[in-house]
C-alpha cells in the first residue's frame, strides 16, 4: 500500500500485469519503477536454501561452526 501511495503521489499509476501487457505488449520503458522498488522479486530470505541450511558461514548471526 505504501508503494502504491508513493507512485500515486509521484504522478504515476499502478497497473496489474494484465493491464501492463495490454498497454505495452513489448515491454519497452516499463520496468524503471518496478526495479527501483523491487516489485518483481520477493525477499531474498525466502529462498529454500536459506530455510534449509541457514545463513552462509562468516556472515553476522550465522550460528555456524567457526
Amino acid at each position: 500500500r505504501t508503494i502504491r501511495l508513493l507512485i500515486a503521489v509521484a504522478g504515476g499509476e499502478c497497473l496489474t500485469f494484465d493491464q501492463l501487457a495490454l498497454r505495452a505488449p513489448i515491454g519497452q520503458n516499463t520496468f524503471n519503477v518496478i526495479y527501483r522498488y523491487s516489485l518483481l522479486r520477493g525477499p531474498k530470505n525466502a529462498r529454500e536454501a536459506l530455510k534449509h541450511f541457514g545463513k552462509a558461514p562468516g556472515v553476522p548471526q550465522d550460528f555456524g561452526f567457526k
